[in-house]
């Protein structure tokens, strides 16, 4: 997926629904919130740090189990399952991969929810409501994708088959064919492995916007961008990376700068006891930053 011609293809074959119009929210912690509002830099974390370890190899059960096993040609079907997963435990070896990857910046579409404030915040935390639109072009890092978490399985079964489809007409290498039901068991391996790292491709993509449907209450809006961080023919200054802690585990990040401030509509204070010297003092702060917005409050209340 390192190349241009790749991306390029990736873009065609890939359809996440975005917001056009409208706000997204950011759940935080008060000294992220401070990092965010004093430096216009938000914090990245990479793509298999995020606190769902499941969701990746998800969409790869997902589409091994509703495409590659269905195919008909056994030794072609053992074959191309084989390349498959060797792709995935390949990724999977932490020890095996550069210093690169995709990095993750999570939001939502909803502006006031319990589980987003409790997993996010420990329920204490802060929510900026930001215009999406003028937010995610403020970038000074290229934005891969970005757009809706799809949770329900029929439109994740759906993109899948029409990212299929698509990707069969992608190379000279593959004829004629239309779909993996029109390769045969003696399929060159030279094809077959070209086929697997094509699947792969998009599958990896799509792991990034795909979750079961267990997780549809945080109405997740993602970012995703790409990091360098190890130098080579191509790359002269690769981007610095950095750890943060976190139940004692050391999670790996990027720092982003955008014009987060131009796009700032309100902050809403997470639901807490202490909830009205909170606002209080988010509301002092903002004035001594000279930041001229609404300071809100959660509408969930708490017993504790």
């Amino acid at each position: 997926m390192s190349g241009g011609k790749n991306l390029k293809l990736l873009d065609d074959v890939i359809h996440i629904e975005q917001i056009e119009n409208g706000h997204i929210y950011h759940y935080t912690t008060l000294n992220a919130l401070q990092g965010i509002l004093d430096n216009n830099e938000f914090w990245v974390t990479k793509s298999d740090f995020l606190n769902d370890k499941s969701e990746f190899q998800y969409t790869y059960d997902l589409f091994r189990n509703n495409f590659l096993c269905n195919i008909t040609e056994l030794s072609f079907r053992k074959k191309l399952i084989n390349e498959f997963d060797a792709l995935i435990n390949e990724d999977n070896d932490i020890s095996r991969k550069p210093l690169n990857g995709y990095y993750i910046a999570s939001f939502s579409t909803d502006s006031d929810n319990l589980a987003l404030w409790s997993e996010f915040s420990n329920a204490m935390g802060y929510n900026l409501e930001i215009d999406a639109e003028p937010f995610i072009r403020s970038f000074d890092k290229t934005i891969m994708w970005h757009g809706k978490v799809v949770y329900d399985k029929k439109k994740q079964l759906l993109l899948l088959k029409e990212a299929l489809e698509k990707a069969m007409t992608w190379r000279t290498e593959y004829g004629d064919a239309k779909s993996l039901s029109d390769f045969f068991d003696n399929t060159p391996d030279s094809v077959t492995k070209c086929i697997a790292l094509d699947l792969y491709a998009f599958c990896t993509v799509y792991a990034m916007f795909f979750k079961q449907p267990e997780f549809n209450l945080e109405s997740e809006y993602r970012v995703v961008l790409s990091s360098i961080h190890e130098e080579s023919n191509y790359v002269k200054n690769p981007e610095s990376l950095f750890f943060r802690p976190a139940k004692e585990i050391l999670i790996p990040y990027i720092k982003v700068h955008c014009k987060a401030m131009d796009s700032l509509k309100a902050i809403i204070v997470g639901p807490k006891n202490n909830i009205d010297i909170a606002t209080a003092g988010i509301s002092m702060y903002c004035r001594s930053k000279g930041i001229a917005i609404p300071i809100r409050k959660s509408r969930i209340p708490l017993r504790y």
